[in-house]
């Protein structure tokens, strides 16, 4: 952990897409903490490039950062880039995404799969059960993903009448490309009744940690 003394330090916050509302929003905090305790953040973004994120942090390295936030970019499992950060013992927060070989320092998420559930299970009692449903999905192997996948299959399942017809993925999480990706799913399936988008499931109080951690290495 960094030592709290009158030093400024450098956060270095490596965002896997900053066309995504949500990263945007995990970026503003970041800054805003990071200036209100007068320390210094160093933003880049990959937009979704897994190689471009490993060449930024090293850059980023070069900078020599006291602590790295990391969303890992697109669906990698983003051991490379950990592995850069602990090999120069820079300690690695990972954001929304997670990895275990090797893993972050801290991880910081809401929990995607029950959020996902308790959605599923609204979705029931708003339609009475039944309904045809279109989902928007984040980038396919990520691990919040798979998490609000299984999370919202799982509770719709014990409704025979209310399915999912089908599902288009996402790959930069921008609200452009939901947009487009609904009028396709709407186009294709007139029958749809229901429309969920992924990223929603999101919560604000992965924001909220993350602003308390900042306070804390501090």
């Amino acid at each position: 952990a960094i030592a709290h003394d009158s030093k400024g330090y450098t956060i270095g916050f490596a965002a896997a897409n900053l066309q995504a509302d949500f990263f945007n929003f995990i970026k503003e905090s970041v800054e805003a903490e990071t200036s209100r305790l007068g320390h210094k953040a160093i933003v880049v973004d990959s937009g979704g490039d897994d190689a471009k994120q490993v060449s930024q942090i090293e850059d980023l390295l070069v900078k020599q950062i006291d602590a790295l936030i990391l969303i890992i970019s697109g669906n990698t499992d983003g051991n490379a880039q950990i592995r850069k950060a602990k090999e120069a013992g820079i300690p690695v927060i990972t954001v929304d995404r997670n990895t275990t070989n090797p893993p972050g320092d801290s991880f910081i998420a809401s929990d995607s799969e029950v959020a996902a559930y308790e959605m599923g299970m609204w979705v029931a009692e708003q339609t009475g059960g039944k309904g045809i449903v279109g989902v928007i999905q984040g980038q396919l192997g990520s691990t919040p993903e798979i998490a609000r996948d299984t999370g919202f299959e799982n509770a719709i399942a014990q409704f025979p009448d209310l399915n999912t017809v089908e599902k288009q993925a996402s790959k930069m999480w921008s609200r452009d490309e939901g947009v487009s990706i609904a009028q396709d799913l709407l186009t294709r399936n007139p029958e749809i009744t229901v429309l969920l988008e992924g990223v929603m499931l999101l919560h604000k109080v992965l924001l909220r940690q993350l602003r308390q951690w900042v306070e804390m290495i501090f």
